[in-house]
């Protein structure tokens, strides 16, 4: 990670200021990385920010990590509890990793106690199925969980929320 770039050994006042403001930049973000990887994205905006960078707020979202890959059962799922209420978090077969409202469109149900498959899940009440990644109904059932975007960082989970 080095930002610096080579400047010429005859350098004018601004290059050594720009250079400095670099140095300090790159410094504080490698005292972050090493001291805190929980929060890193977080840190690293807000730290850009009191430089001067622009961050829009959507770079800004608050990503959480939520736990390990090897947390969630293969095929199963696990709960997060949110103020919004709880958000189901699926594994599939290809560790690919979704994230939908804890509540099936059809009648509340629980879906993250239901099977998955492929990528989908069955709420466990009355059989619907529901596509992990757009939270959508398979027809002919029409309705539509909340989708979050997760990611996967290594072995960390991360969610949106």
């Amino acid at each position: 990670m080095r930002f610096l770039t080579a400047f010429n050994t005859e350098s004018t006042e601004a290059q050594r200021t720009q250079r400095k403001t670099l140095h300090d930049i790159e410094t504080t973000l490698l005292v972050l990385l090493f001291s805190s990887f929980r929060d890193l994205r977080v840190s690293v905006f807000s730290v850009l920010k009191e430089f001067g960078f622009q961050v829009s707020e959507k770079e800004m979202a608050d990503w959480k990590m939520i736990c390990t890959l090897e947390d969630i059962p293969r095929l199963g799922s696990r709960v997060v509890t949110s103020a919004e209420g709880d958000i189901a978090v699926f594994r599939t077969s290809s560790d690919e990793v979704f994230a939908l409202r804890d509540k099936c469109p059809h009648k509340g149900g629980p879906i993250s106690q239901g099977m998955v498959h492929g990528t989908q899940v069955t709420c466990p009440l009355h059989g619907w199925k529901l596509h992990l990644d757009s939270g959508e109904v398979v027809a002919p059932d029409i309705g539509c969980a909340r989708r979050y975007p997760t990611r996967i960082d290594g072995m960390a989970v991360y969610l949106e929320i």
